[in-house]
C-alpha cells in the first residue's frame, strides 16, 4: 500500500506541476511574530498541565531550583484552581461539526491580542469574575521573573532569527498566494481584512520529550517550538499551513458545512462515519504535509504526514483529490465527497473493524465518581493513537443522550455494584442482562457503524480494560461481553 501511494503522489506531481505562474490571486495576509506577555501567559498554562500548553514546560519546571519556592508554587495552583472550562455552542450548525468555543480558548486569543496584564485584563472582562481575573493577573505578576529566567531569556535571540527565517521562507515560498487556493477550496468567507496571526513561542530545554503544541482559536494559530539549529522550515510551514486550514473548515459557511454534513452521513458507503470523523484532519494533512510541502521543495515528503497512522494513510491517499481541486479552483463539494468514500473504501477496506482506527476518536461517558479526568484519559493514550477525547461526567438522562448521539467511538465507564449500568440499558435496548457486580467489557459494532465499548469496572482497572480492547486488534461486529481478570 505504501508504495501504491508513493507512486500516486509521484505521477500527480508531474501532471500538476503547480508553480507561482499558475495563481494569480491578492495575498492573504498572514504574520509570523512573538509577544512576550503571550509567552508568559502560555508559560502560566504549561505549569498547571493545561491541554492548550505543552507539557515540556511544566517539565522543565520540576527539573528547575524553582520548583520548590512556595510562592511559585502558590501562583501555580491559584490559576489551576480556575475552572475555564465552560463551553459556548454557536446554534444552526451541524450537529458533529462541533462548533463551540470553550471559555479558556478565549482567553487564549485574549492573551495573544495582548501587549501586557492590564490589557489582558481589560480584554477577559465580563468573561470570569472580577475575583478571578485579578487572581490569574496577580499569578502572572508573581510568575514573570521565573517566565524570563527558564524560558525568554535563554531564547529571545533565537526566537527572533526563526521568526525572521519563517518569514522570508514563507515569503518565497508564496504562503499567503498559494493559501488564498485553500481558502477557495474550503469556501471560506475570509479576507484581507481579518489576518491570521501565528504566534511563535519559546519551548524550554529539557533533555526529552519536548513535545511542540500547534493549536488554531479564532484567527491566532499558537505555535509553540523549540528554538534550535536546523529546523527544517519546509516542515515546519507545512505544519503552520495545517492547522491554518482547520481554522477555514471550522469557519465555513454555515449552509456549506449543513449540506456537507448531510450528504456525508446519509451517504451509501459504509465508510460514511469513520470516514467523516477524520475528514477535517486528513484534509488539513494533504493540504499542509502533501500540497504545500510539495509546492515549496518540489518533491513529495516520503516520510509519515501525521502521527495518526489513520489520518496519515487517507491524507496520502486522497492528496491526488486535493490536489486536483486546488489546482482547477474548485470548491469541496458533494462529488468530492463521493470520490473521498469511494478512495477510502478502496484503499483501507479493513478500517471498519480496526482497532485502532476506530479508537482515535472517542465519546466518553464517565460515572460522576471518576474525578480525574487525566486519569481516566490516560490509558487512552498509552494504548492507542488518539486524536480526540469527549467526555460526559454523570450518567443521567441528558448525558446519555448526548453521548449516544456522538459521532467518534462511544466509550461508558461505570462502576460496579451501581445502577448506572441499569439506566445506560433503559436506553439501550441491546445491551443483555449482566452482574453489574462483576467487573466485565462489552463491546457492540451496533448497525454495523456505530462502535460501544463499556467498562464495568473498578477506578484503577480502566487500564486493564482498555488492554484487551487494544490486544483484540480487530473489532467484533456482534454483542460481546467478557469478564476482566487480573
Amino acid at each position: 500500500m505504501r508504495r501504491k501511494i508513493f507512486i500516486i503522489i509521484i505521477s500527480v506531481a508531474t501532471v500538476l506541476k503547480l508553480n507561482a505562474q499558475d495563481i494569480d490571486i491578492a495575498d492573504q495576509q498572514i504574520n509570523f511574530k512573538t509577544n512576550k506577555f503571550y509567552s508568559l501567559y502560555m508559560f502560566a498554562q504549561g505549569l498547571v498541565g493545561s491541554p492548550a500548553a505543552s507539557p515540556t514546560i511544566k517539565m522543565a519546571f520540576d527539573q528547575s531550583e524553582y520548583a520548590k519556592n512556595k510562592d511559585l508554587i502558590r501562583a501555580i495552583k491559584t490559576i489551576k484552581n480556575i475552572n475555564t472550562f465552560y463551553s459556548y455552542t454557536f446554534k444552526g450548525y451541524p450537529e458533529y461539526r462541533n462548533y463551540n468555543v470553550q471559555l479558556w480558548q478565549l482567553l487564549k486569543v485574549a492573551a495573544a491580542n495582548s501587549a501586557d496584564i492590564n490589557e489582558f485584563k481589560l480584554g477577559i472582562a465580563g468573561m470570569l469574575p472580577v475575583n478571578d481575573i485579578n487572581s490569574i493577573a496577580e499569578s502572572l505578576i508573581n510568575l514573570q521573573d521565573l517566565h524570563e529566567e527558564l524560558l525568554w531569556k535563554p531564547n529571545e535571540e533565537a526566537l527572533e532569527t526563526y521568526i525572521e527565517e519563517l518569514t522570508r521562507e514563507a515569503s518565497k515560498g508564496d504562503f499567503n498566494k498559494v493559501f488564498e487556493k485553500a481558502i477557495n477550496f474550503y469556501g471560506t468567507n475570509w479576507n484581507n481584512n481579518f489576518p491570521m496571526i501565528v504566534y511563535v513561542l519559546p519551548l524550554p530545554e529539557v533533555e526529552k520529550n519536548i513535545i511542540e503544541i500547534a493549536s488554531p482559536d479564532g484567527n491566532v494559530l499558537t505555535y509553540s517550538v523549540h528554538i534550535r539549529e536546523g529546523r527544517d522550515i519546509a516542515e515546519d510551514l507545512g505544519v503552520v499551513f495545517h492547522e491554518l486550514d482547520h481554522i477555514l473548515y471550522k469557519n465555513q459557511p454555515v449552509d456549506l458545512q449543513n449540506k456537507l454534513e448531510k450528504y456525508s452521513l446519509n451517504h451509501q458507503s459504509p465508510y460514511k462515519v469513520i470516514g467523516y470523523r477524520v475528514l477535517d484532519e486528513s484534509l488539513a494533512t494533504a493540504l499542509g504535509q502533501g500540497f504545500y510541502y510539495q509546492y515549496i521543495t518540489g518533491k513529495a515528503d516520503e516520510g509519515n504526514w501525521y502521527d495518526v497512522p489513520q489520518v496519515n494513510k487517507v491524507a496520502k491517499s486522497i492528496f491526488p483529490l486535493v490536489a486536483e481541486y486546488l489546482h482547477k479552483d474548485r470548491t469541496i463539494d458533494s462529488l468530492f465527497i463521493d470520490r473521498y468514500l469511494e478512495v477510502y473504501e478502496e484503499d483501507f477496506p479493513e478500517d471498519l473493524t480496526d482497532i485502532q482506527s476506530n479508537i482515535s476518536n472517542v465519546n466518553i461517558l464517565m460515572s460522576e465518581a471518576y474525578s480525574d479526568r487525566n486519569k481516566v484519559f490516560a490509558p487512552f493514550f498509552s494504548h492507542f493513537a488518539m486524536r480526540s477525547i469527549n467526555d460526559e461526567k454523570g450518567v443521567n438522562h441528558d448525558n446519555i443522550s448526548k453521548w449516544k448521539s456522538s459521532l467518534g467511538t462511544k466509550v461508558a465507564i461505570l462502576q460496579k455494584d451501581g445502577d448506572e449500568y441499569a439506566r445506560l440499558k433503559a436506553k439501550l435496548d441491546w445491551l443483555p442482562d449482566i452482574d453489574s457486580s462483576k467487573e466485565q467489557i462489552i463491546t457492540m459494532l451496533h448497525k454495523g457503524v456505530h462502535y460501544y465499548i463499556l467498562i464495568i469496572s473498578d477506578y484503577d482497572s480502566i487500564n486493564d480494560g482498555l488492554q484487551i480492547i487494544h490486544d483484540k486488534e480487530k473489532i467484533k461486529i456482534e454483542l460481546e461481553v467478557s469478564e476482566l481478570s487480573h
